[in-house]
């Protein structure tokens, strides 16, 4: 259904905010760069969403039923009615971010995430690796603060 990468610590804030981008299908098209997908920031002392932005999300990638990995990806536009609203509803993105303080927690530092968001809203975290370019402090993770 959807897909997220997300920042456990925004490597341009000031280490007090996370930020995540979400899109309609496979994330593949926000790390390529062939969408301007959603994009929310959350305060990391407790949690809370401060900011959501919609993208335009004007195209998306597309799974193939068959086809050699990496070969099975398609491109195509947006409909127009998707466009106009979030990839990722906020008590899913919230759940997201929750999961996020606990891989961070898990892995003892800022955590770059990419997920699926399937047509059940279950999510599935597909990758983990610490975020690079983070520079100074940050402040502690505490997103069960906001449930």
């Amino acid at each position: 259904k959807a897909s997220a990468v997300m920042m456990t610590v925004d490597p341009l804030g000031d280490g007090r905010t996370g930020a995540t981008e979400f899109t309609w299908g496979p994330c593949g098209a926000i790390v390529a760069g062939i969408t301007t997908p959603d994009a929310a920031t959350f305060d990391r002392a407790n949690g809370r969403i401060l900011s959501i932005r919609p993208g335009r999300k004007g195209h998306r990638l597309q799974l193939a039923e068959y086809g050699a990995v990496g070969t099975n990806e398609m491109r195509v536009e947006t409909p127009l009615e998707d466009q106009r609203v979030l990839a990722i509803e906020s008590p899913v993105l919230m759940r997201l971010i929750m999961l996020g303080e606990q891989i961070e927690r898990l892995f003892g530092r800022p955590q770059d995430i990419e997920a699926v968001v399937t047509q059940d809203n279950s999510i599935v975290i597909t990758q983990a690796r610490p975020v690079t370019m983070l520079e100074g402090d940050y402040v502690p993770f505490n997103a069960s603060a906001a449930a």
